[in-house]
């Protein structure tokens, strides 16, 4: 909890920001993507995808077609710059109730 310095201070009165977190497991993404997709395209505003770092190089491979989304490296600054987040569970959940931004937390049995 010391490491995370982003508060959540203001909401967009016109334009929404949405962060989508699919996790970064494979296997999480892979199953995840597919809805993050279909909401996605419902939405209107910003659409921020976070993917791991260490998924640069194979982000089409992994996360399938990504035109739609703005692609984040960052997580806490996608979470504090956006209006609502798509979390999948776990360690992300923790930090978008950190940071203050409202979300539904994503899970697929």
């Amino acid at each position: 909890m010391d490491e995370i310095k982003e508060v959540k201070e203001s909401y967009s009165q016109e334009d929404s920001s949405f962060a989508f977190l699919p996790g970064s497991r494979r296997t999480e993404i892979r199953s995840l993507m597919d809805d993050y997709r279909q909401v996605a395209s419902s939405l209107k505003g910003e659409k921020k995808l976070v993917v791991h770092p260490m998924y640069k190089e194979s982000i089409e491979a992994l996360y399938g077609d990504v035109s739609q989304f703005t692609i984040s490296y960052d997580t806490h600054t996608t979470l504090q710059s956006s209006d609502f987040a798509f979390v999948c569970s776990g360690t992300a959940t923790l930090e978008a109730s950190i940071i203050g931004v409202p979300f539904v937390l994503v899970y697929k049995a």
